[in-house]
């Protein structure tokens, strides 16, 4: 139903490109007034095209093009989770443009005295391609514009709010960010990742226990997402459950034995359950695996410090 939706919604964003977006999702809901109005459209067109393939030619060919070359990208195969795509268009769109080219002086030879309307039509058309283009790029200012852009402009948009939520987190205005992610959340609520990510800025808000149970709902879903332990085992052991948290960080090591972030936090907790040496071999290994380390390099600092009873740095 969406590969045949599309074809109508591929050719109005083409006639009237509004609510453009950088992603599509699937929509979970389908009306039938939609995909009603999108058979009527189909075929309509190619009941006219062929009524006129003797004398127009042209209007076969492009339409042909235009259903032909879609057909790759349509969704039948799918590629990616989109369920459509803006980029997709610029082959397909070719013979839509060819049937305008060859049509446009086919009506000026039968009514010459078109010539004039069509050369206006032609330069509003222009203006607003060009209007419409300068809307269009505001919006790729950066990341957080591009994405509140896709969120308000389609419906259910969890990879927007995610990467809005994600983005907005890194600015550090972490209430937006859980709003978006909680979102995101409960759109896709079987993604791990998305749990992951709302569960990171839980912790940073100093929700630990909602952060915990979030890290744990993303460890459900998948049991082997290295992430997951990493968050579980640093968020337990803020939360004063430094035995569970460092086992939590154990099986994070056993999934991803060179996993930097691991060796880190595992460092930490094993810092404040006051084993220093193994903490000190553990961020000596994150800075093994990963040279130029910050955060490693400033705990190993610490835990020397501490080692040796002198003040931290």
């Amino acid at each position: 139903m969406n590969a045949f939706r599309s074809y109508a919604r591929y050719l109005d964003k083409t006639l009237w490109p509004s609510d453009l977006a950088i992603f599509y999702p699937y929509t979970r809901v389908f009306f039938i007034s939609d995909l009603v109005v999108a058979a009527l459209t189909l075929v309509g067109i190619s009941l006219l095209v062929w009524s006129e393939a003797r004398r127009r030619p042209y209007l076969l060919v492009g339409w042909l093009w235009y259903v032909g070359t879609l057909v790759p990208v349509i969704g039948l195969v799918q590629v990616g989770s989109q369920s459509t795509a803006d980029r997709y268009t610029y082959i397909p769109v070719i013979g839509i443009f060819l049937m305008v080219a060859w049509g446009v002086p086919d009506l000026v030879a039968r009514w010459p005295s078109m010539r004039p309307i069509l050369a206006a039509a032609a330069g509003v058309m222009l203006v607003g391609c060009m209007l419409a283009t300068w809307f269009q790029v505001q919006h790729w200012h950066n990341t957080v514009t591009l994405f509140e852009h896709a969120s308000r402009v389609t419906r259910d948009n969890y990879l927007a709010h995610h990467n809005l939520g994600v983005a907005l987190g890194r600015q550090g205005r972490l209430d937006e960010s859980a709003r978006h992610l909680r979102e995101a959340v409960r759109i896709r609520p079987y993604h791990p990742q998305m749990h992951t990510r709302f569960a990171l800025v839980l912790a940073r808000q100093g929700k630990i226990d909602e952060s915990i149970a979030e890290f744990r709902e993303a460890l459900r879903i998948s049991p082997d997402d290295v992430d997951a332990y990493i968050g579980l085992g640093a968020a337990l052991t803020r939360g004063g459950e430094i035995d569970e948290g460092i086992a939590q960080l154990r099986a994070a090591l056993r999934i991803k034995p060179d996993s930097a972030e691991a060796h880190n936090v595992l460092g930490v907790a094993l810092a404040e359950h006051g084993k220093t040496e193994e903490a000190i071999a553990h961020f000596w290994e994150a800075l093994r695996i990963r040279p130029g380390y910050a955060e490693a390099d400033r705990n190993l600092l610490k835990a020397l410090a501490r080692k040796e009873g002198a003040k931290t740095p």
